[in-house]
């Protein structure tokens, strides 16, 4: 979210400038007039525009193809980072060599989606079960 304060002679005046730099969607936080000098000020805030980069997957252009060892090697490095337990590692990276595919993350979701279980009813019944 942007802030920003707007200082003109008139009320008018500060909330052109408002429209101006922030447009109609902008949300009017405060206002006031000064008594010493006459002049009006208007904080205006506008939500920031999603960055449309972030939003958009990548295509199969940009995915590089990596051999399968050097693709295991990275999967151990990103998962020791995220702190799984060693078995849990092993035995993801056991599934994830059996996928084709050279793509790291695609083999990690793949992995995932083949080897974890999530069940509602287990976890409220059973919530130190395994979902391995």
């Amino acid at each position: 979210m942007r802030l920003r304060t707007f200082t003109a002679a008139t009320m008018p005046k500060a909330m052109e400038l408002v429209r101006k730099d922030m447009g109609d969607d902008a949300i009017i936080v405060a206002s006031e007039q000064e008594h010493e000098d006459s002049t009006y000020t208007v904080t205006a805030a506008i939500e920031d525009a999603p960055d449309i980069d972030d939003e958009i997957p990548p295509s199969k252009d940009d995915v590089v193809s990596i051999n399968p060892q050097t693709r295991l090697s990275f999967l151990r490095q990103v998962l020791l980072a995220h702190g799984l337990p060693q078995h849990v590692l092993e035995l993801l990276l056991r599934s994830a060599d059996t996928f084709v595919n050279n793509d790291a993350t695609m083999a990690l979701a793949a992995t995932i989606d083949d080897r974890v279980n999530f069940h509602q009813s287990t976890l409220i019944n059973n919530p130190h079960q395994s979902c391995l």
